[in-house]
């Protein structure tokens, strides 16, 4: 009997037999799709994949994202919006000492910044939805090293 309770109470949970949001859901699959074809190019330019994110931006909000780099190696930061809800989308790279290394402010959906880290340590990227036909939606950043 216990079993049968839990099994019941699991289902509703995992199927969300409670209530009912009258908002429609939003996908990952377009930007999921995006970024694996964008791994794939880098990859096949030899570049080394050392982090890939997928996020939800809001509008107006902008998200960070910090990673440990090493002084002396090229990388390359690529932010993609979903191309749904987001329509351009700009980054911005800044060392330690919250100095800008790169940024990319264009109006694509697409947002590169490549540089050579100067120093060793934690850089930030900072992702912006800047033109979003929702209210939210989804992006990946990729950091890879170049070789």
């Amino acid at each position: 009997m216990k079993k049968t309770i839990f099994t019941i109470i699991l289902a509703a949970g995992i199927f969300g037999l409670g209530a009912v949001e009258s908002s429609a859901q939003v996908t990952a699959q377009n930007v999921l799709k995006r970024a694996s074809a964008l791994v794939q190019k880098l990859e096949a330019q030899k570049a080394q994949i050392l982090f890939l994110q997928i996020d939800n931006v809001k509008q107006e909000q902008i998200s960070t994202q910090s990673y440990q780099l090493e002084a002396g190696k090229k990388y390359v930061i690529v932010a993609i919006g979903d191309q749904d809800r987001i329509q351009d989308i700009d980054l911005v790279v800044a060392n330690e000492d919250d100095e800008v290394v790169g940024k990319d402010n264009d109006e694509t959906n697409a947002a590169v910044v490549q540089f050579t880290a100067e120093t060793t340590g934690s850089y930030k990227m900072a992702v912006q939805g800047y033109k979003m036909s929702k209210k939210d939606g989804f992006y990946a950043i990729v950091i890879c090293r170049m070789k």
